[in-house]
């Protein structure tokens, strides 16, 4: 097929392109993006909301340093803060374009951005702690000791092959890929791949590349037509994946004059031909992330892992689908705050469901899994799927994405706990207020004014007009009974809404949640008819969307 002239090598179609280029199928329920709060004002400054460690320095670079700091109203949760200060107009745009990039990825295998503060003098990107170290320290150790491990090498390629594919699949150039950007984290003896400091990451128009006036990244990594032209595409990046993948196994940087005869040198023939196709000096014939995915260098043993259990997933989905919008808008809301070893199972489920391993799932790749594993009691899995999938796709994008996944899954996966439900509730309260409000609330919320109203008057036990912390753990111990519960985790009969006894909740999912008693009931439902109020939640009998019958 011939290209545009105005096309680069790597380049999607308009239609292929992802989140930020695609059209929403539905109107959704949630708002992830939202989640990601930027907080640009004089009265809530970063200060005021984190602790920062001066002296647990992770990483310095051009543009500023990263270290550790602790949130002041759960300080057992530890973020990663990258601070920038304002001093050049250039580096400033650059870190709100890191920022607008990050804000549009959602993959396990990239680092997580969760909200942004910005005063006259600081930037400050509060963003996932990776609890590893960078694949630069592995590879000398490595080198040190002579040590190659082939298993080890597929691992780590082909995380960094997903997280790239995801990436050029959105429309995401990151432009900077080297071992030193590359994070190894090991959790329970397995390998997980984090790609961070997007920087001079760029978002792509359709069917375009970009030219640089200045050189970005790192010139080791850079390709050909990149240190000959500023020729910036998808193919560059690869370029740089194809050098970490050298430098796995010869342990030096390619030499420009000899590098065929330095990758003739490695015994594995696949990963020999891996190379040969990656390191093309011509980047109309160098291999894409897709294409490296699926070789069989990179399908090879020890790629992903073990298998998850999708049974428990199927489980989850449908537990989901009984939510409310409410329940479901911050079940979206843990997950987005979930990180490091709590993923872990998480992302071996939904990297299955991801049959072709663009990072997102769609309905049809979610019914060949239903149907190749049909739930007990269900005749017709794709309708089944079909009547939940738009639940599960709360942004309504027409994908499923690793955050709604999660959104779905974490009860049954990693349970609820008072950390998870603290930084929920700090993503939602942008104001730090010590409360959330129906405005605040209603970012998140796909929903009419008229429904915020309402969710707000249930949730609202005390009736002051914002949802408190209590209030708040109030709703996930009202989540209908999990099917798992009710007639163990392969039981797929359709169940009619049901009520949730107070001592039905698994302590993991609402520590220190107290039903109210009969008479703190009787007295609200008085105060209600006298206000004219809509009685709150726990009046009545909790109530859970009942399943379709197939």
């Amino acid at each position: 097929m011939q290209r545009d002239s105005g096309q680069l090598p790597g380049d999607k179609d308009p239609c292929s392109l992802g989140s930020t280029l695609r059209s929403k199928r539905g109107s959704g329920t949630v708002e992830r993006q939202a989640l990601i709060a930027e907080h640009i004002t004089k009265n809530k400054s970063f200060a005021s909301v984190y602790d920062l460690n001066t002296q647990d320095v992770l990483g310095t670079g051009s543009f500023g340093t990263v270290r550790t700091a602790r949130l002041k109203r759960c300080p057992s949760i530890i973020r990663a803060v990258k601070e920038v200060h304002k001093c050049d107009p250039n580096q400033t745009k650059l870190i709100r374009r890191e920022v607008d990039v990050l804000r549009n990825l959602d993959h396990p295998n990239i680092c997580k951005l969760f909200e942004t503060f910005e005063d006259q003098q600081r930037i400050y990107l509060v963003m996932e702690l990776i609890k590893g170290r960078p694949l630069i320290e592995e590879v000398q150790d490595n080198v040190r000791r002579g040590h190659l491990n082939e298993k080890w090498n597929v691992t780590v390629m082909s995380q960094i092959f997903d997280g790239l594919r995801y990436c050029h699949n959105q429309g995401v150039l990151h432009n900077d890929l080297k071992l030193e950007n590359v994070m190894v984290d090991k959790v329970n003896g397995e390998v997980h791949i984090k790609l961070i400091d997007f920087g001079t990451a760029v978002m792509l128009e359709p069917c375009t590349g970009y030219h640089s006036k200045i050189f970005q990244g790192t010139q080791a990594y850079m390709a050909p037509e990149v240190i000959a032209s500023s020729q910036y595409s998808t193919a560059s990046d690869m370029w740089s994946a194809g050098v970490i993948l050298f430098l796995l196994y010869v342990g030096e940087f390619p030499d420009s004059m000899n590098m065929h005869g330095q990758i003739q040198t490695i015994d594995n023939p696949d990963a020999r031909e891996l190379l040969l196709c990656i390191l093309q000096v011509d980047p109309w014939l160098r291999m894409s992330a897709d294409e490296a995915s699926e070789h069989p260098w990179t399908c090879g043993i020890g790629a992903h892992g073990q298998t998850g259990d999708l049974q428990k997933a199927m489980t989850s989905f449908l537990d989901f689908y009984r939510c409310d919008k409410l329940q479901k808008a911050l079940l979206t809301a843990v997950a987005s705050q979930l990180c490091g070893q709590q993923l872990q199972h998480m992302r071996k489920d939904f990297q299955q469901l991801d049959s072709n391993g663009n990072g997102v799932v769609t309905e049809q790749e979610l019914i060949a899994i239903f149907e190749a594993n049909p739930p007990p009691s269900i005749k017709d899995p794709s309708k089944l799927v079909h009547e939940i999938f738009d639940q599960l796709d709360s942004d309504g994008s027409g994908e499923l994405e690793f955050t709604e996944f999660q959104a779905a899954v974490v009860r049954s996966y990693v349970g609820i706990s008072e950390d998870a439900m603290q930084a929920a509730f700090h993503a939602l309260d942008v104001d730090s207020s010590g409360t959330i409000s129906q405005e605040e609330l209603g970012r998140v919320m796909q929903a009419s004014n008229e429904e915020l109203m309402s969710y707000m008057a249930h949730a609202d036990l005390n009736g002051d007009g914002v949802l408190d912390f209590d209030e708040f753990k109030a709703v996930f111990a009202a989540l209908p009974v999990s099917l798992a519960d009710t007639g163990g985790p392969c039981n797929f009969d359709p169940v009619c809404p049901g009520g949730l006894a107070a001592n039905s909740v698994n302590p993991t999912m609402m520590p220190s949640v107290k039903a109210p008693t009969t008479e703190e009931i009787s007295n609200h439902l008085k105060h209600c008819e006298e206000q004219q109020l809509t009685p709150p939640l726990y009046c009545f009998t909790p109530r859970g969307r009942s399943l379709p019958c197939f």
